[in-house]
């Protein structure tokens, strides 16, 4: 279990606790106020502003690696178009070396970075297969846990409603 120590803390019916201890463990994230209250954590306050710490998983990043400008420009397009995701960042000059039937390989790629709602992965996926030139693209997908709430919520209004 980790822990962190956090001065305000709001919890399910937003209310605010003076001090509390954010617990991470498998079952998801939990807090317990200096009163000894224990809950299901929504959200947290830092120095920074408002974060959300869900362990919903409503947000998620999609990576996905891509031969050339034109593959990252075919696939960015698409996805964002479709309002799959809310924004993808081309990161060049990626160089993955990997296993590839039988034999070692090391090419140079652009990593998409895309942030998107959970629920909309196996549309997104699909999308990028058709647009991809790889017989095996790299799709993964990694859950954000932390982010500062106009974000997630402008990814929330970027993308398509309930699927």
């Amino acid at each position: 279990m980790v822990c962190m120590f956090v001065k305000r803390l709001v919890v399910l019916n937003r209310s605010f606790v003076r001090s509390a201890r954010i617990c991470k463990n498998s079952f998801g994230d939990k807090f317990e106020s200096s009163s000894g209250f224990s809950s299901r954590l929504v959200w947290y306050q830092n120095k920074k502003g408002l974060c959300t710490m869900s362990s919903s998983n409503e947000f998620c990043v999609i990576y996905v690696t891509v031969p050339d400008e034109n593959a990252a420009a075919r696939v960015t397009e698409s996805v964002v178009d479709s309002k799959l995701v809310a924004c993808v960042n081309a990161i060049p000059g990626i160089k993955s070396t990997y296993l590839w039937k039988g034999q070692v390989t090391t090419d140079q790629e652009i990593l998409l970075m895309m942030k998107t709602r959970t629920e909309l992965f196996d549309r997104l996926q699909e999308t990028i297969k058709t647009q991809h030139p790889y017989e095996t693209p790299e799709i993964i997908s990694v859950p954000i846990t932390n982010g500062i709430q106009s974000y997630l919520d402008w990814i929330r209004d970027s993308t398509l409603s309930s699927t």
